[in-house]
């Protein structure tokens, strides 16, 4: 009887692979140089990212590249082209270079979302230079470059989910009635190390442009929700450096209503959220007046973020804010009659808004500490020493 199970038992199959034999791919960049597509891919050395007590001696990760007619034919050359066999299953990001992107990453789309090694919650990014360069740029502290870039991006998505731009997201979004997903941008600053530098902005398959990370906290709160975007107002009547009240804008929600009549869309949004004061502009008195007015600045200085977004995203004729796709959920039968028309109709949409942030608190001590410490900052009594007597 036992002879008979193990007969039964399954063998080792092809998909299964040693460690050793297999080359580990974190992350890989798209670019499109002279007529062809060139697949970088960043792969790690187990000599150079040894854990525990052991320290690294050489370089954690190489970066190895192909070229081909399209991206699985680079693939397939680039696996040819490094002993042992790409690992792909925990690849983490994949970046567009911006001339790949202008020219459609929808070729890519089908290869990403039907080979069954990817993952669907990999970051899907855009940068304004080559790929190749972003993956090879060192990302200090983080010896592995990919994780570096994860978790920059993973930072600036603390503001709004919007930023975090997985494989999953960006399809949806390129599939949905808007057809204008969105990517996370990261570029290299002037120490040729990789930074955040707002957001790509796509026209279906097509890179149209990017909004910088100003112009990104106003297509945020368009989409919405956020929380803990730092805000800054200047100060009336007063010029420098390092001057102006500082707010938290801590969380946030819009509603957006669109509709179309007499065959011009008007779009209003209304935006609803609270804040904090973290500091005030020099000599002024925090009374309820003074904070009223600071409330009614930080109301103008949002709506403003978004008015200038909006005039951008417009120029460019991309509805990146989703607009098209909420007018297909509350009006579908609209939408049908006018789907056809969408993008000139959104390039001359009347937007209006109407924002309320409420300042909830200061978060200022209203006077000057005189001891070093008072009653209510010591440790509370433990639950023996208060009941036993």
């Amino acid at each position: 009887m036992t002879l008979a199970m193990t007969l039964g038992l399954p063998g080792c199959t092809r998909d299964l692979a040693e460690v050793d034999s297999i080359n580990l791919v974190l992350a890989f960049g798209v670019d499109e140089v002279a007529n062809m597509v060139r697949v970088s891919a960043e792969i790690v050395l187990a000599q150079g990212a040894q854990g525990g007590a052991q320290q690294a001696t050489g370089p954690q990760y190489m970066v190895a590249d192909a070229t081909g007619p399209t991206i699985e034919q680079a693939m397939n050359k680039l696996n040819t082209q490094v002993p042992r066999q790409l690992f792909l299953p925990h690849n983490t990001l994949v970046i567009f270079g911006k001339q790949y992107a202008e020219h459609g990453i929808e070729r890519s789309f089908d290869y990403l979302d039907r080979d069954r090694n990817f993952r669907r919650n990999e970051l899907i990014l855009v940068t304004s230079g080559e790929a190749r360069d972003l993956l090879k740029a060192p990302t200090t502290p983080e010896g592995i470059n990919a994780m570096g870039l994860r978790q920059l991006v993973e930072q600036y998505s603390e503001n709004s989910p919007v930023a975090m731009s997985q494989q999953l997201r960006v399809i949806r979004e390129y599939m949905q009635a808007s057809n204008a997903p969105i990517m996370t941008q990261l570029d290299l600053d002037s120490k040729n190390s990789p930074v955040v530098s707002g957001v790509g902005i796509f026209q279906g398959p097509q890179l149209v442009g990017s909004l910088n990370t100003e112009q990104s906290q106003g297509l945020f709160w368009m989409i919405g929700p956020t929380r803990d975007i730092v805000l800054n107002v200047p100060c009336q009547g007063k010029s420098g450096v390092d001057i102006g009240s500082t707010f938290r804008v801590l969380a946030t929600k819009v509603k957006v209503s669109p509709i179309i009549t007499g065959g011009k869309a008007n779009i209003h949004v209304r935006l609803r959220g609270k804040a904090e004061l973290e500091r005030a502009c020099p000599d002024l008195q925090l009374n309820v007046e003074a904070m009223n007015k600071m409330e009614q600045a930080l109301n103008q200085e949002v709506e403003l973020r978004m008015r200038e977004t909006m005039k951008t995203l417009q120029d460019k004729g991309t509805d990146t804010a989703q607009f098209g796709t909420a007018m297909f959920q509350q009006h579908p039968r609209l939408w049908r009659r006018y789907s056809g028309e969408w993008d000139n109709l959104f390039q001359h949409a009347t937007v209006t808004y109407d924002v309320k942030i409420h300042l909830l608190r200061t978060g200022l001590s209203a006077t000057g500490p005189t001891v070093d410490y008072t009653r209510a900052q010591l440790p509370p009594k433990s639950g023996r020493e208060a009941k036993v007597k």
